[in-house]
């Protein structure tokens, strides 16, 4: 996973992170919390995972969980710290004109790198979207496409996709879409300058990030777009 990437991803944890002090049985949420701190742990330093995963565990299970939840989060920061260093000043793409390979190298990155779930919104997105970019999707990775202008193919395409390859891809259309926008793992959020069909043809564009706390919020916006736009 890219650094910048992967950086993203551990801000947004921290910042989605539930009370985990004092006694009592943790819930579903604290569980799937500390679920993805290992994997992002995990994916940055193996070596470091070993420890945290019995930190989670013995927090979980309410051994001595101060001192756990205080090894979990200096992991956490270390993480941060460390990354900084390597990844990017600014995650913040931009791609001049002509750029094709370049924008499908950092797009493709940004694609791959979802777990659990995809949603893409974007009004001009066309079939091409399943020949260029879902192959390198993980197979458990439930997608979403909020589409307009070329709706009847992309939805076409994507049934043909999920009978082949058993996957789950639903398409739906809006005509109060106007942004490119895409959300990963329902937390990371990175809005595009163009339509992925036409980014870097004969203009320049741009792929950044937006931080959690904006990116929650648009999410719920786009949702309720979601809730409300056509399935045929």
């Amino acid at each position: 996973m890219p650094p910048e990437i992967l950086l993203a991803k551990l801000r947004s944890l921290l910042d989605e992170m539930p009370e985990m002090a004092g006694r009592g049985t943790y819930s579903v949420e604290h569980y799937s919390w500390l679920a993805k701190a290992f994997a992002l742990v995990q994916a940055w330093n193996p070596q470091e995972s070993h420890l945290f995963k019995s930190s989670c565990d013995w927090a979980a299970g309410n051994l001595n969980r101060s001192h756990n939840l205080a090894t979990i989060l200096t992991t956490l920061h270390r993480a941060i710290a460390a990354l900084e260093l390597v990844a990017p000043q600014s995650s913040s793409k931009v791609f001049d004109p002509g750029a094709v390979y370049d924008f499908f190298v950092a797009l493709t990155a940004i694609i791959k790198s979802a777990e659990n779930s995809l949603f893409i919104i974007d009004p001009y997105l066309d079939e091409q979207i399943f020949d260029v970019y879902v192959s390198s999707l993980l197979p458990q990775c439930s997608t979403r496409m909020l589409v307009n202008r070329h709706s009847a193919n992309v939805k076409a395409a994507a049934e043909r996709y999920c009978t082949q390859h058993g996957v789950n891809i639903e398409v739906r259309k809006s005509n109060l879409i106007h942004d490119r926008v895409i959300f990963i793992d329902g937390s990371e959020c990175w809005v595009l300058g163009a339509s992925i069909k036409d980014a870097a043809g004969s203009k320049p564009t741009y792929l950044a990030p937006l931080s959690p706390d904006v990116s929650k919020a648009k999410l719920a916006e786009y949702e309720s777009i979601w809730e409300k736009a056509s399935t045929t």
